[in-house]
C-alpha cells in the first residue's frame, strides 16, 4: 500500500485505482465525499473566496496596511480552490488515465502547487497571528503600524520557504504508459520515482519534517499566541474604562484592532477545526500505516480531507457572522445588489401608498356624498 500518498490533504482521493481491500468502502467514500460533498464545496468556495477578495481588497474599512495578510490569505485560498477543482475534475473525467500531458500535469503540477499554497496559506495565518501578538501584548515595543515593505518582504519569504518545502513534490512521482490488454489501448498511470525514493532523506526525513513545519508549528502557535492576544486585548478595555475620552484617532485605531482581531479569531477558528482531523491522520499513518486497511478509519481519512477543503471556504461566512464591520464593507462593496432590493421594496411601498391614497380619495368622495345628500333631506 503506498501510505506515503496519505501525508497530504486528498491525496488519497485523487489516486485513480481502488484500494486493495473488497472490506473497504470505496465505491461509498467515492460517491459521498469526493463525487457530492466535494463537487459543491468546490462550486461554493469559488464565488464565495471571489467575494471575499473583493471585500478585503476594496472595502474603505479593509484597506489598511495590517489586513494586507488577510488580503493575501483570501488570494491564496482562492488559488487552493481552482487548483484542487482542476485535479478533482481530471479524476472524475479519467483524463487521468487517458492522457499523457493530463496526468504529467496531475502528478508533477497539482501535487506541488496545492501543496505549496496550502503550505502559504498556514504560513500567512502565522506571520498574522505573531504579528498581532507583537503589537497587542507588547505595544510599547512595537508601536509603529506595520509598513508595506516589510508586509512585502514576509509574504516574500512565506513563499519562497513554501516553494522550497513544497519542490520535492514536483518530481516525486513518474508517469508510466502501459497497454490495456483488454481493448490494446495505451493508458498511462503514475507510480514511484524510485530513485528519490531510495535516498534516506525523502522517505524518512522530509515528510515528517514538513508535517511539523507546514502543519503542526502554525497550529501550536496559532492556538498559543490567539489566547495570549485575547486576554491582552481584555486587559487593555478594562484599563480604558475608567480613563477621560479618547480622541478620534484613537477611537478609530482601536476599531482597527477590535476588527483585525475578530477577523483573526475567526479564521484561526476554523484552521484549528479543518487543519486538526488532518494532523491526527498524519500522526497515525506515521505511528501505524496498516491502519488505513480498516473500514473506520478509512473512512475518517477522506472525511478529514473534506473537512481540510473546507479552511479554504468557510472564511467569507465565518467573518460575516462574526464581523458587523465586514457584513457592512460586503454592502459598501456589492452595494448594486442591495439597490436592487431596495428598490424592489421601496417600488413595492409606493404601490401600496398608491393604493392607499386611492382608497382614502374614495373614502372621502362617499363621505362628502353622504352629507350632501343627508343635507338634502333635511331641507326637505
Amino acid at each position: 500500500m503506498e501510505t506515503l500518498n496519505t501525508t497530504a490533504p486528498i491525496d488519497v482521493a485523487m489516486t485513480t485505482t481502488a484500494p486493495p481491500s473488497d472490506v473497504l468502502p470505496w465505491q461509498a467514500v467515492t460517491l459521498w465525499i469526493y463525487t457530492v460533498a466535494m463537487f459543491a464545496a468546490f462550486v461554493v468556495g469559488v464565488p464565495a473566496n471571489s467575494a471575499n477578495i473583493a471585500v478585503l481588497w476594496l472595502s474603505r474599512r479593509m484597506r489598511q496596511p495590517s489586513f494586507t495578510y488577510i488580503r493575501w490569505m483570501a488570494v491564496v485560498d482562492l488559488l487552493v480552490n481552482v487548483i484542487a477543482f482542476t485535479g478533482y475534475g481530471l479524476v472524475r473525467s479519467r483524463l487521468v488515465g487517458q492522457s499523457y500531458a493530463a496526468l504529467w500535469y496531475y502528478s508533477h503540477l497539482f501535487f506541488f502547487t496545492f501543496r505549496l499554497f496550502v503550505c502559504a496559506s498556514n504560513f500567512i495565518l502565522l506571520a498574522l497571528t505573531v504579528d498581532r501578538y507583537l503589537r497587542v501584548c507588547h505595544p510599547l515595543r512595537f508601536a509603529r503600524p506595520l509598513s508595506a515593505r516589510a508586509t512585502s518582504a514576509t509574504l516574500v519569504a512565506i513563499f519562497a520557504s513554501c516553494f522550497v518545502l513544497s519542490l520535492p513534490h514536483a518530481y516525486e512521482t513518474t508517469v508510466t504508459p502501459y497497454v490495456d490488454a483488454a481493448t490494446n489501448e495505451t493508458l498511462y498511470t503514475w507510480s514511484w520515482n524510485e530513485e528519490v525514493r531510495d535516498e534516506v532523506f525523502y522517505p524518512h526525513v522530509y515528510p515528517i519534517f514538513k508535517e511539523i513545519v507546514t502543519r503542526f508549528v502554525p497550529i501550536a502557535v496559532v492556538v498559543v499566541l490567539n489566547v495570549l492576544i485575547i486576554r491582552s486585548h481584555r486587559a487593555f478595555l478594562k484599563k480604558r474604562e475608567g480613563l477621560s475620552p479618547r480622541t478620534r484617532a484613537e477611537k478609530k485605531t482601536m476599531r482597527e484592532q477590535t476588527r483585525l482581531l475578530v477577523l483573526l479569531a475567526s479564521a484561526s477558528a476554523v484552521f484549528l477545526v479543518c487543519t486538526l482531523p488532518q494532523a491526527f491522520v498524519t500522526i497515525l499513518l506515521r505511528a501505524d500505516s496498516a491502519i488505513y486497511g480498516r473500514r473506520r478509519f478509512y473512512v475518517f481519512v477522506h472525511v478529514a480531507n473534506l473537512i481540510e477543503v473546507l479552511n479554504f471556504i468557510a472564511n467569507l461566512f465565518v467573518y460575516s457572522i462574526a464581523s458587523s464591520d465586514f457584513r457592512k464593507s460586503f454592502r459598501e462593496v456589492f452595494r448594486c445588489c442591495f439597490r436592487l432590493r431596495r428598490s424592489g421594496s421601496s417600488t413595492s411601498t409606493q404601490y401600496s401608498g398608491d393604493t392607499l391614497g386611492r382608497k382614502e380619495d374614495s373614502t372621502s368622495k362617499s363621505s362628502v356624498e353622504a352629507k350632501r345628500k343627508m343635507s338634502t333631506d333635511s331641507a326637505l
